[in-house]
C-alpha cells in the first residue's frame, strides 16, 4: 500500500473562520502568509524525507482553507525544488474553472521539471466554489469530462489538431513542451459517484476516493472493477485512491483527544450543498447515481502507528493501494503535524 501525504496549513486567525466564505482580503497579513507557505514546504520535505510516496497538491479559492493554493500548479512547481524523491501528484486543477489546454501546457512543464513524477487528478470542484466563478452546475460533470479527454489528446498527439466539442472549441491546438512520461503522466479521476467512477474505468483511469464511509468505498470499488473489466482492463493496486484526515499521535488516546476536538474546531464556514444521496444498500440495478456522503469532519484514520496500520489494511482489503493523509486545519501546531508525520 503506498502513502501520499496532502500539506496543509493553519492560518491562525479567529476572524478569517468567523468571516466565513468568502474571506475578506483585509483579514490576509503577509507575515503570516509566508509562514503559512514555509509550513507546507516544511511538512512536504519532510514527508518526502521520511518516505513518503506520494506528495499531493490541491486547489481552493477565496478563503485560507486547509490548501490555500488557488493554483496547484504554481505550488507543486516551487516544491519540485524540496521533493526529491517523492512523486508529484497534482489532485486538482477544477477543470470547469481553466481553459484545457492551458492546464495541458502546465502539466507538461510539471512533468519535465519533476523528471517524469508527475499523477494527475482532474477535479469537478465543490459548488460553492464553482458559483462564485460564475459556473453552471448542470453542466460541471460534462465539462469536466470533455475537458478531461481534451488535455489527454493535447498531450499525446504528435501533431497539431483542432478541436470542437459542445464545450471546448480551438482551430489549434499544439502543447509545448512535450512530456517526459509516455503516453501521459498516471492519470485518475473521482470516484464520488458511481457515474464518475463509471467514466474512470471507460477511460482506463485510476479511482479516486475522498472523505467516504466504508459502507461506499465496498459498493463502488467492486462497481468501478466491472466496469473496467467490461472495458477490457484490470485496475492495478495503487489504482485506487483515497483520502481521509489523519490524526497520528503516540498513543490511542492522545490520538481520541485530538479527534475529539474536530468536529468542534471553528472550521471556515462554507454555504451548504444539498444533502448527498445514498449509496444502493443491495447488488441490484442502480437506477440512481449515487454519491458519497462526504465526512470532512471525521478522522477516517485516527491512532497511534499500530492503530492506523490495522485501519488502513481494512482499506486495503476493500481494494484501496494509495492512501493520500490530511492533517485538520487547526488541530495541531507544526510541530505536532511534522511529529505525527514521523
Amino acid at each position: 500500500m503506498k502513502a501520499s501525504f496532502l500539506p496543509t496549513t493553519t492560518y491562525g486567525i479567529r476572524a478569517v473562520c468567523e468571516a466565513g466564505w468568502p474571506t475578506p482580503p483585509s483579514l490576509f497579513e503577509p507575515e503570516l502568509g509566508q509562514r503559512m507557505m514555509e509550513e507546507m514546504f516544511e511538512q512536504a520535505t519532510l514527508a518526502d524525507e521520511l518516505g513518503f510516496d506520494w506528495i499531493s497538491f490541491s486547489e481552493h479559492h477565496y478563503a485560507p482553507l486547509l490548501v490555500p493554493t488557488p493554483n496547484p500548479s504554481i505550488f507543486a512547481a516551487a516544491a519540485i525544488q524540496h521533493i526529491r524523491r517523492a512523486k508529484i501528484a497534482l489532485f486538482g486543477p477544477i477543470l470547469p474553472l481553466h481553459n484545457p489546454i492551458h492546464v495541458a501546457e502546465e502539466i507538461a512543464m510539471l512533468d519535465v521539471l519533476s523528471g517524469g513524477r508527475l499523477l494527475l487528478l482532474f477535479l469537478r470542484g465543490v459548488p460553492y466554489e464553482l458559483r462564485a466563478f460564475s459556473v453552471n452546475l448542470d453542466e460541471t460533470r460534462a465539462m469536466t469530462q470533455e475537458a478531461t479527454l481534451l488535455i489527454i489528446r493535447a498531450l499525446t498527439d504528435p501533431q497539431p489538431f483542432s478541436w470542437e466539442g459542445k464545450y471546448y472549441r480551438y482551430q489549434t491546438v499544439s502543447v509545448w513542451p512535450g512530456l517526459i512520461q509516455c503516453p501521459h503522466p498516471p492519470l485518475y479521476s473521482t470516484g464520488n459517484s458511481f457515474e464518475s467512477a463509471a467514466f474512470a474505468a471507460s477511460q482506463g483511469h485510476g479511482l479516486a476516493l475522498s472523505f467516504a464511509p466504508l459502507s461506499y468505498i465496498a459498493q463502488v470499488i467492486p462497481h468501478y472493477r466491472e466496469e473496467a473489466a467490461n472495458h477490457g482492463w484490470e485496475p492495478q493496486e495503487d489504482q485506487i485512491l483515497f483520502r481521509g484526515n489523519l490524526v497520528a499521535a503516540d498513543t490511542d488516546e492522545e490520538a481520541q483527544q485530538l479527534a475529539g476536538r474536530l468536529a468542534t474546531l471553528p472550521h471556515l464556514k462554507r454555504p451548504q450543498s444539498p444533502p448527498a444521496a445514498s449509496a444502493p444498500s443491495d447488488g441490484g440495478e442502480r437506477k440512481a447515481s449515487p454519491v458519497a456522503p462526504v465526512l470532512i469532519g471525521e478522522a477516517q484514520f485516527c491512532g497511534s502507528p499500530h492503530t492506523l496500520v490495522s485501519q488502513m489494511k481494512a482499506l486495503n482489503a476493500l481494494g484501496v493501494g494509495v492512501v493520500d493523509l490530511v492533517v485538520p486545519t487547526g488541530l495541531m501546531t507544526q510541530a505536532q503535524v511534522l511529529h505525527s508525520l514521523e
